[in-house]
């Protein structure tokens, strides 16, 4: 697992190259390349997160190492496990990388894993077969090596010797469903439906998340080109080198905008949504589909008025949805 130092830089030149650079050097990152990472409907701009990348292939170690069918597996429970439980193993500093790796999300991991049961071979302890995670971890003075089928009389839980557990204990055991077969029991990830392990799932739950927007979702569109739904994405973080932004980062100048016949401050709101010009083309435009919005609305509450737009007839809903980017 590369150290967080080199992905930190790593995440560094990606930014470099996504904002790029002029004859002056590299131009100004305006968001932080963690908020680019998360999906459009988070108000990201849909980059993979290397940090988020790599925890989501350590799971995936994990997930082959106890599913236990590879070479490999088999090699790494005699290196690191041997006689015992892979629940059961202390992390040590004689680990390889890729084993540290492994173990240090074992505990997140198995509460992902459940044991379908059939021969009942699994470890009534350590193994998660009632889906309350491993009960070894909510009763570790009670835990041994005993097996699921330790605890069967004839095809039925032994109740009898349940009862001297917390009823906890015996209550995951009725909970529990199994069939007798010759089939070996089968591990499955409870995230997918199928049981499968899937990378794609694995990156959505350990990557950051946010809240899910629409307006962000709305921007973005498989027919326009992706500048001018990025445009909107800055205009709506308020990240274009307007005066009164530059303002906060000391930069200040003449903040009279040209686009009018008596000069204002130099605004986003100003330039795309309240001045004279900006009113004149959203309401040449709103004219076509009987749009009216208030001279003093802002960019969302145009771009609101437009989306919401109630119309018949899929090119003018697409028009609907468009012709805000267009317009900025």
């Amino acid at each position: 697992m590369p150290p967080k130092g080199v992905i930190a830089e790593l995440g560094w030149v990606f930014a470099r190259f996504f904002w790029g650079e002029s004859e002056f050097g590299f131009k100004r990152h305006w968001s932080a390349w963690k908020i680019l990472c998360r999906p459009v409907e988070e108000g990201g701009v849909g980059f993979c997160s290397l940090q988020a990348i790599i925890e989501a292939f350590s799971r995936k170690l994990w997930w082959l190492f106890r599913y236990g069918l590879s070479l490999w597996a088999q090699f790494m429970r005699a290196r690191y496990v041997g006689e015992l439980h892979p629940n059961q193993v202390s992390i040590s500093p004689k680990f390889s990388p890729t084993g540290k790796r492994m173990f240090r999300i074992r505990f997140s991991m198995e509460m992902w894993l459940k044991w379908d049961l059939s021969r009942e071979d699994v470890a009534f302890w350590w193994d998660n077969w009632s889906g309350l995670d491993p009960l070894a971890w909510r009763f570790p003075d009670l835990a041994s090596n005993a097996r699921v089928y330790d605890f069967l009389r004839e095809g039925q839980w032994d109740h009898l010797t349940l009862a001297a557990f917390p009823s906890e204990v015996t209550e995951s055991a009725a909970d529990s469903f199994f069939c007798f077969g010759k089939v070996p029991d089968g591990l499955v990830w409870t995230l997918q439906l199928l049981g499968e392990f899937s990378t794609k799932l694995a990156y959505q739950v350990v990557r950051s998340s946010g809240i899910r927007l629409w307006t962000f979702v709305s921007i973005w569109h498989s027919l326009i080109q992706q500048k001018f739904s990025f445009l909107m994405w800055r205009l709506l973080h308020e990240q274009l080198p307007v005066d009164n932004v530059l303002a906060k980062f000391q930069g200040h100048g003449p903040s009279r905008c040209q686009c009018c016949s008596l000069p204002q401050l130099e605004t986003l709101q100003h330039v795309f949504a309240t001045g004279v010009l900006a009113n004149e083309v959203w309401g040449f435009f709103g004219q076509s589909l009987g749009v009216a919005t208030p001279s003093v609305a802002c960019v969302r509450s145009r771009c609101y008025k437009w989306w919401l737009l109630s119309v018949k007839g899929r090119a003018f809903r697409w028009l609907s949805r468009v012709l805000p980017l267009l317009i900025v």
